[in-house]
């Protein structure tokens, strides 16, 4: 009867240790979660600011692809009291 009592006592603390390891487990993986989540957060974030700049650039690139700027004759002479 003993015998049998140690038996189901080694029984009984091996399911707890496996519970303990399930349960720490399960805590690493929520915390890993919780962080993966935040970088996530982080990284949409900077994504939206990167977006959102480029499309400034690119209207403003395409206004100065408009901009017709005024050329100037550099090669002429200037002239003085001319009549």
């Amino acid at each position: 009867m003993q015998t049998s009592f140690k038996i189901l006592v080694i029984k009984v603390n091996m399911t707890m240790k496996q519970k303990d390891e399930l349960i720490r487990e399960r805590d690493f993986l929520k915390l890993k979660v919780q962080e993966l989540t935040g970088k996530v957060r982080d990284l949409e974030y900077d994504c939206a600011e990167l977006q959102r700049r480029e499309s400034d650039l690119s209207y403003r690139l395409k206004e100065m692809s408009n901009y017709r700027p005024i050329r100037h004759n550099h090669n002429r002479k200037p002239v003085f009291n001319r009549k």
